[in-house]
């Protein structure tokens, strides 16, 4: 069996029968007892975003670094979680969560994922209560103008923001460090207040459309996907498995992970 990625507009995600290129496809993990064909299903979008996110930060930033995951109960965010631990074993990076109030029975699920601590409330209402330049990194799952002003207030002076839905909202006027310079920022990331105005942030937006623009083939991002979820440290959340001709209802139901059988097998 295998799994692949495309991007959104190219997905042909419920057709039984699509073209792709060889190198956006690779082995996928096999179902067990533990692991579902649905969930495996669910992974690959959403693992190849979250690993291109997690990978740099375990990587570059240094013990201690608090990072805030806005919407970590669910998709890209519940997986940044879970790779945290996974690519970084040491834990000790300080990884708050955030849950809207209309989930906060999903505040446990986040903290077994590997949540230092866990906010409930609004996006908007998180922010605006958290320290100005009290975070390293933002990674916003939400989506918004709004929830990037509120993050640049919160984060330190040389901070990244990290957008994994597309498009990226930044006004044109803002201090931003360019992409090429976010490995270096996170390195040199410290504990230093300076004022907003004097912020140069590193913004990034990281899709699974952004895979082959930062180096490497689709395939040997979905390879250490696989490795993790083989490894049982990489898990998706599905609320809902719909029949094909009951589709279109996942689309319009709203909030929740959905995936859709285009044949029973």
């Amino acid at each position: 069996m295998v799994w692949g990625v495309m991007g959104l507009k190219k997905s042909s995600a419920l057709s039984e029968l699509v073209t792709i290129p060889r190198d956006r496809l690779s082995l996928a993990p096999s179902p067990t007892d533990r692991l579902s064909i649905e969930e495996i299903a669910s992974l690959p979008s959403a693992g190849a975003c979250a690993m291109q996110v997690m990978e740099p930060i375990c990587r570059d930033l240094p013990r201690g670094s608090k990072i805030l995951i806005l919407s970590a109960h669910r998709s890209i965010g519940y997986l940044c979680l879970q790779l945290a631990s996974h690519l970084r074993p040491q834990r000790d990076l300080y990884l708050v969560a955030h849950c809207p109030s209309t989930m906060e029975a999903d505040a446990q699920l986040c903290r077994d994922a590997g949540a230092s601590s866990v906010l409930v409330e609004e996006p908007l209402a998180v922010l605006n209560g958290c320290h100005e330049s009290e975070f390293d990194v933002v990674i916003d799952c939400v989506g918004g103008r709004r929830i990037y002003d509120a993050s640049r207030r919160v984060l330190h002076h040389s901070g990244a923001f990290i957008s994994t839905v597309s498009p990226l909202v930044v006004p044109s006027s803002s201090t931003t460090a360019p992409e090429s310079s976010w490995k270096s920022s996170l390195r040199s990331l410290r504990r230093t207040f300076v004022k907003k105005d004097r912020k140069l942030l590193s913004v990034l937006s990281i899709t699974s459309e952004t895979i082959e623009t930062r180096g490497e083939s689709p395939r040997e991002v979905l390879e250490r996907v696989r490795e993790a979820v083989e490894k049982g440290e990489l898990r998706a959340r599905i609320d809902k498995v719909w029949r094909f001709e009951d589709s279109a209802r996942a689309f319009a139901e709203g909030e929740g992970e959905s995936v859709v059988r285009v044949l029973e097998v």
